[in-house]
């Protein structure tokens, strides 16, 4: 058998720090990656960071067809508890189905505050949905996966899957309903930023998920231009500006 090893640069990631901890959860096919330039910015103010890679990400494409939605979730409640051992408070990161992931995570633990970047709350309406499980079968991937794929990866562009794991989407369907259902759950203050011009990610799921929320403290911000990816897009320097911001902002607030 040939050595298994992670896709380049998908490796998790944690910078010890203060006790506060920043759990960083990347996005659907991704890797940490994606997150690793703002992990770093949150490191030099002091956080401890913790950087998880989600179940069957960063390897094959064909290991995410046997992945059901509660691997992910585990994988970054396994990164929340690798920060619970050593804070005090939890902030919650995530981009696209990170960004989905820690909302779901603010409803169900303890944290501070939660920043959800360019999250989906519904995928885009395509009658395939209803019947994805069954197409899975007669085609796993969309695009095809060319057999040399891996000898075709460019280690220097951005590290994830080339394809989509057809049975993956239907268990992301169903990812988001449940996400869905416990927004109004959420009482911690919640950030949500998202791209005018996502192209992956509908800008209208931002208002969808604003709407939603039962916390008070909420607060939404419309890039003019980012792309889906705002952690590595144009825009990215305002993004980084602005999520260290709220963070300084909720723990000075005394009344949490």
């Amino acid at each position: 058998m040939d050595r298994l090893t992670l896709l380049p640069r998908s490796e998790p990631f944690y910078h010890s720090g203060n006790r506060i901890g920043c759990l960083l959860v990347h996005g659907f096919t991704g890797a940490p990656e994606e997150m690793r330039e703002l992990g770093e910015r949150l490191a030099a103010e002091g956080f401890t960071v913790c950087g998880p890679r989600l179940t069957h990400h960063g390897t094959y494409p064909a290991d995410m067809i046997r992945s059901q939605w509660h691997d992910w979730y585990f994988s970054a409640l396994d990164g929340y508890h690798l920060l619970r051992a050593s804070c005090d408070e939890i902030i919650l990161i995530g981009l696209s189905m990170g960004g989905a992931t820690v909302l779901l995570m603010a409803a169900w633990e303890k944290a501070r505050a939660v920043i959800s970047l360019a999250a989906p709350i519904e995928l885009k309406e395509d009658p395939k949905l209803s019947y994805v499980r069954q197409l899975a079968a007669l085609y796993p991937f969309d695009p095809p996966l060319e057999p040399d794929w891996r000898e075709r990866f460019d280690p220097d562009g951005r590290i994830a899957y080339p394809v989509n794991p057809v049975a993956a989407i239907g268990e992301l369907r169903d990812y988001l309903r449940v996400v869905r259902s416990h927004l109004p759950d959420i009482s911690i203050p919640t950030l949500l930023i998202h791209a005018l011009d996502d192209a992956t990610v509908a800008p209208i799921n931002i208002s969808e998920i604003y709407r939603q929320l039962g916390c008070r403290d909420r607060r939404q911000i419309v890039l003019e231009q980012c792309g889906h990816v705002v952690t590595e897009g144009p825009d990215k320097e305002r993004v980084f500006r602005e999520v260290i911001a709220f963070i300084h902002e909720q723990l000075a607030n005394p009344n949490l």
